[in-house]
């Protein structure tokens, strides 16, 4: 990968970019600070001789590529204002994932605890102004704690707030009434499927061994009658389905017509019940290279089929989102995402079973001072960063990963499997865009919002 060098022509300042993909006389370039153009050959000449014309610096000034006199390049920065909240409604599960990092109770979490931390969340946003939020139903399996959740939904229906609601669940006790009633609420579903029945019994038994994939079936019907196209799943590769790759996501589209799909790669954690899951370096070179083979096979067929995870990335690189709290401008956990725990207690992002990661709690009233304080006593807000990610185009939009994947293998750096699937996936994007503009345009409306 070409990076063509920095240089200043009076007081035209070019940050200097990477030219990661080249086609059809066109290149891609994206700037250390994220932002992307696309030029020609010819106009790239002129970059590479220091020698931009008028309306080359026009250009690259406009896409904050480069600057004139003293003004700063641009550089997105993430404010301490959590907008998405994730609410522990249960710990209690009837799953035994082999990956799973939290370990099923059967005592569930009390309504009038579920209440507190909503009140908290209503005072806070009060407070700071924050007008809209979303909040996730987690646990556990949620829909062991549906009135938990019917409790949250009533409670801000009465205030000012707007609430949008998400809920992973592995819908094995999904009932048509249930699934009503979740649309009604406008709650945005994921089901936690992990392949075809052979894939998915391996990593996603019930708690007594028995394999789970007929009554998952049997939920996303459920679903299914009331979402339609809007129902998505989740699925995590380890290394026992990562190779499958091709099967699963045929599976997925041509037989369950699920075409919002995203695939969560597993990290060690020791809290799991299996450890050393991870596929092999070579098994996710494999699996990045497929996926997106067949991301843009299905969508140049006009099929559209998304993978959250590439979609995200392709706004990245057309438009400079930041809309994404993972993977758009480094892990934003505790500074934008925080979850609580049934005893009230907050934490970054999915961190409640790491006890000394605790922020505070909702007995404190300013949550962004409690944040503040944590920022610098938490080894999870610590800088990610190894020599790899100074000449590393993506590390504006990765910064070294997920935190809490981090945060689970104490001895790393960085999010070392985020790394490798960024270098393999952003330059195939790249090439995307330049084959097929119109195509990567597709997922997004003008404002580059999905």
């Amino acid at each position: 990968m070409n990076f063509v060098q920095a240089f200043n022509v009076g007081d035209f300042r070019f940050s200097g970019a990477y030219i990661c993909a080249s086609r059809n006389g066109n290149n891609f370039l994206v700037g250390k600070n994220g932002f992307s153009i696309i030029l020609s050959d010819s106009l790239v000449e002129e970059l590479t001789s220091a020698e931009p014309s008028e309306n080359l610096q026009c250009k690259l000034i406009s896409r904050h590529l480069a600057t004139l006199g003293d003004d700063a390049t641009f550089e997105p920065i993430v404010d301490i204002k959590p907008t998405y909240f994730i609410i522990d409604v249960s710990r209690r599960c009837n799953f035994n994932c082999v990956y799973c990092f939290r370990n099923p109770e059967e005592t569930g979490i009390e309504t009038e605890s579920v209440l507190a931390v909503c009140r908290f969340i209503r005072d806070y946003c009060r407070s700071e102004g924050v007008r809209k939020i979303m909040i996730q139903f987690w646990g556990g399996e949620p829909l062991l704690a549906m009135e938990n959740i019917r409790v949250i939904y009533t409670f801000f229906q009465k205030t000012n707030i707007r609430v949008g609601y998400d809920l992973e669940t592995n819908a094995s006790v999904m009932t048509d009434e249930i699934a009503k009633e979740l649309y009604d609420m406008r709650v945005n579903v994921g089901i936690s499927i992990d392949g075809t029945q052979e894939l998915h019994d391996r990593q996603r038994p019930f708690l007594n061994g028995k394999p789970s994939f007929a009554q998952v079936l049997r939920g996303i019907t459920h679903v299914r009658k009331y979402f339609g196209k809007r129902l998505s799943a989740i699925c995590v590769i380890t290394k026992y389905n990562v190779r499958h790759i091709d099967e699963i996501i045929d599976y997925f589209v041509k037989e369950l017509h699920l075409y919002n799909i995203k695939f969560n790669v597993v990290r060690d954690n020791f809290h799991a019940a299996e450890h050393d899951l991870i596929p092999s370096e070579e098994e996710l070179t494999v699996f990045a290279r497929k996926l997106c083979e067949r991301f843009f096979a299905f969508n140049g067929k006009g099929l559209c089929f998304a993978e959250s995870n590439l979609v995200t990335k392709l706004g990245n690189l057309l438009y400079r989102m930041t809309n994404s709290c993972c993977i758009s401008n480094g892990c934003a956990g505790g500074k934008k995402i925080v979850s609580f725990n049934g005893k009230g207690e907050i934490y970054p992002c999915e961190m409640t079973d790491f006890p000394d990661e605790k922020l505070g709690d909702i007995n404190t009233n300013d949550l962004c001072k409690q944040i503040c304080y944590g920022i610098k006593r938490h080894k999870y807000f610590k800088e990610k960063r190894i020599a790899l990610c100074d000449e590393c185009p993506w590390q504006p939009y990765c910064k070294g990963g997920c935190s809490s994947k981090v945060r689970y293998c104490s001895d790393a750096l960085v999010d070392t499997v985020e790394c490798l699937l960024n270098r393999e996936i952003y330059p195939l994007l790249a090439e995307w865009i330049l084959k097929y503009p119109y195509m990567a345009d597709m997922f997004f409306n003008g404002e580059g919002i999905l």
